[in-house]
C-alpha cells in the first residue's frame, strides 16, 4: 500500500514536526472514540476530523490514558501535562480541571515517554523511570528516588517504549530492556556485542513492537555506520519472550528504512503486525500464510 492508493485519503497537513517519531492514545470523548497523536503537536482523530487539542503543551511528543485522564509530554521538557478528567480528556486547561507536574525525579532531564504498566503511569527520562500513581490533583503521586523504578537505565528511543502484556519493552543506551513496576531486567545476552558497534546517536530513531500472536518482540534499528537514516537498511531483531531467545539481524535493506511498527488485528482474529518506511509503503508483515506449508500468500493451496 502507498500513499497515493484509493484507500487513503488526504485529510489536511498535519503540522508537526518531522523530526518526531508519531505516538497514539485512544479514549473515548461523549460517546465518540478519539485517537489522540503526539507529533510535535498533540491533535485528535475522530475518523473524519483531525482537531487540535484545547490547552495541550506546545511541541508535544507522547500521550498517555491513565485513569480517566489523558496526560502528554512535550520535548525538551520534565512538565507532566494532565487534561481534565474523563469525559473531558481532549481539554488541557489548567483552569478547567487540567493539571501540569515537574517531574524533577533523579535529575532535571526531559521526559521521554508515557506508557501504563499494571496501576502506574510509567514516565520515562532517558537515564531513570519513575511511576505516577493517583488521580486527582490530592493523591497523586510520583515515586522517585529509593521508591521509583530505576535510577540509571532510562529509555533512549522513544518508538521502542511500548507495553508488553504486564511489562513494557525499551531501548536503553545500555541495550534492550524489559520493565515493570518495581524494576528492569536486561535482554542484552546476544545482542551485547553487536549494539556495542551500533551509533546511538542513531539507536532514537529505532521503533519496536509487540506481535502477541506469536508472543515476540520486533526491534527495528538503524544500520550501524549510517549518518541518516532517510533511506538506510535497517536490521530487524525479533525476541521470543516465552523462551527467552534474540533471532536475527534479519536485512530490511530491500524495504527501504522502517519508522513505524505496530499491532494489527486480521479480519480473522488473528493478531499481528504492519511496518511503514521512509519509501511511503505500509508493508503488511507476518502474513499468515507464509508460514503453513504447501500454501501461498493468498492462501491457495
Amino acid at each position: 500500500i502507498r500513499p497515493t492508493d484509493a484507500d487513503f485519503v488526504n485529510v489536511g497537513a498535519f503540522g508537526g514536526t518531522a523530526t518526531d517519531i508519531a505516538r497514539f492514545a485512544t479514549a473515548r470523548v461523549g460517546g465518540n472514540l478519539l485517537l489522540f497523536i503526539a507529533a510535535g503537536l498533540l491533535k485528535t482523530w475522530s475518523g473524519s476530523v483531525l482537531a487540535a487539542v484545547t490547552g495541550a503543551p506546545a511541541n508535544a511528543v507522547d500521550g498517555c490514558l491513565y485513569k480517566g485522564r489523558m496526560y502528554a509530554i512535550a520535548r525538551d521538557s520534565h512538565t507532566l501535562y494532565g487534561a481534565r478528567i474523563s469525559p473531558n480528556v481532549n481539554d488541557f486547561s489548567v483552569g478547567t480541571g487540567g493539571l501540569q507536574v515537574d517531574v524533577e525525579t533523579y535529575d532535571n532531564e526531559s521526559n521521554v515517554g508515557l506508557l501504563v504498566c499494571g496501576h502506574s503511569l510509567i514516565i520515562a527520562k532517558e537515564e531513570s523511570l519513575t511511576r505516577l500513581t493517583g488521580v486527582s490533583t490530592v493523591d497523586i503521586k510520583i515515586e522517585k528516588e529509593s521508591e521509583g523504578i530505576s535510577r540509571e537505565v532510562g529509555v533512549l528511543a522513544r518508538g521502542t517504549f511500548i507495553p508488553v502484556l504486564d511489562h513494557f519493552f525499551f531501548i536503553s543506551e545500555h541495550g534492550p530492556y524489559l520493565g515493570s513496576e518495581s524494576g528492569v531486567e536486561s535482554l542484552n545476552m546476544k545482542l551485547h556485542g553487536v549494539l556495542d558497534n551500533f551509533d546511538r546517536v542513531m539507536w532514537r530513531d529505532a521503533v519496536a513492537v509487540h506481535n502477541i500472536g506469536r508472543h515476540e518482540i520486533v526491534l527495528c534499528v538503524p544500520t550501524p555506520g549510517s549518518t541518516s537514516d532517510a533511506e538506510a537498511p535497517r536490521f530487524m531483531w525479533v525476541y521470543d519472550y516465552l523462551n527467552k531467545k534474540w533471532d536475527g539481524p534479519h536485512s530490511r535493506s530491500a524495504f527501504g528504512s522502517i519508522t513505524a511498527l505496530w499491532k494489527y488485528e486480521r479480519p480473522s482474529g488473528r493478531k499481528t503486525f504492519m511496518s511503514g518506511n521512509r519509501l511511503g509503503w505500509v508493508l503488511d508483515e507476518d502474513i499468515p500464510h507464509w508460514f503453513q506449508d504447501d500454501t501461498t500468500r493468498l492462501g491457495a493451496g
